[in-house]
């Protein structure tokens, strides 16, 4: 080996180990960067992160991470740089573009969000998160049909996600699809009996149904697990103006404007209680 094949190989020898030394600090900022931000300390986070990415720019799960660091602190157009370049370094990251996804729809481009979710779901056609995500867009934007698709098809990737089928029940209540969305009801409920916004949702439609019997039962459930949501109470003082509990109806439109001193519906609907057990100056007050 001659005098300058000898001065290359060194050259290069020692431009690796610098490479390798570089990258080995860089590790060690990106780890303390992952430590500190699961502690809730963003701000030293996004510091270690940023040393990192000046040691080693190639590496995508940096920016991945510091886009993380910056949704914590607020920073959105920061973070959807981030994402976007962690995309750039590996174009199959689904996880990046659903970060990314989600910021662009908090800021009102939904747009672009469906399309990192069709680039997801392309690349992952078994991600139910962005199945479900896209479902969600879809009902938002009005587009029923579609989003009813979704929420089968997370359903069938996870058969016991209780929050597909009360949200795909919801939809077809509002398609007028009555049955199909009680039997999504009653499978959330079987599958937890904790999901208050089920039982209310059953409830309503047994109300439409005349069904009063039922859907008091369904909102007395809904009222003990949800006691926050307004129109479950507004409801169950329906059902039971109904069934002719007149004291029981007050008691409940009176929770209801607890929660909306400002729901005139509920004022109307307690005043016609109270005219039907002769309380005609709280009536009065009410209307």
């Amino acid at each position: 080996m001659n005098k300058w094949a000898k001065i290359t190989l060194f050259t290069a020898c020692a431009c690796f180990g610098i490479y390798l030394a570089m990258s080995f600090v860089a590790g060690v900022f990106y780890g303390l960067g992952s430590a500190k931000l699961k502690r809730g300390d963003a701000k030293g986070a996004l510091e270690n992160f940023d040393q990192a990415i000046k040691l080693n720019k190639g590496t995508y799960y940096f920016y991945y991470s510091r886009g993380m660091g910056r949704v914590t602190i607020g920073d959105t157009n920061g973070a959807i740089s981030d994402f976007s370049r962690a995309i750039k370094l590996k174009p199959d990251y689904t996880e990046a573009y659903y970060q990314r996804a989600r910021l662009k729809n908090r800021m009102g481009d939904q747009k672009s969000s469906l399309t990192d979710l069709n680039e997801i779901i392309r690349l992952n056609p078994r991600s139910t998160n962005a199945y479900f995500f896209r479902a969600y867009l879809m009902s938002a934007s009005g587009n029923r049909t579609n989003a009813v698709a979704d929420y089968t098809r997370v359903l069938e990737l996870d058969p016991t996600m209780v929050t597909a089928y009360v949200n795909r029940g919801s939809i077809k209540k509002s398609s007028g699809d009555l049955e199909g969305a009680i039997q999504d009801f009653d499978k959330a409920i079987q599958l937890d009996q904790s999901s208050a916004k089920a039982y209310a949702l059953r409830g309503t439609i047994k109300l439409s149904k005349e069904d009063d019997k039922g859907a008091l039962i369904d909102l007395n459930a809904a009222v003990v697990l949800g006691p926050d949501v307004k129109s479950t109470w507004m409801n169950r003082g329906i059902v039971k103006g109904h069934l002719k509990d007149y004291a029981g109806a007050i008691d409940d439109y009176s929770e209801a404007i607890k929660l909306d001193p400002k729901y005139s519906i509920a004022y109307r609907n307690r005043a016609s209680m109270e005219y039907g057990t002769r309380e005609y100056k709280a009536a009065e007050a009410d209307l």
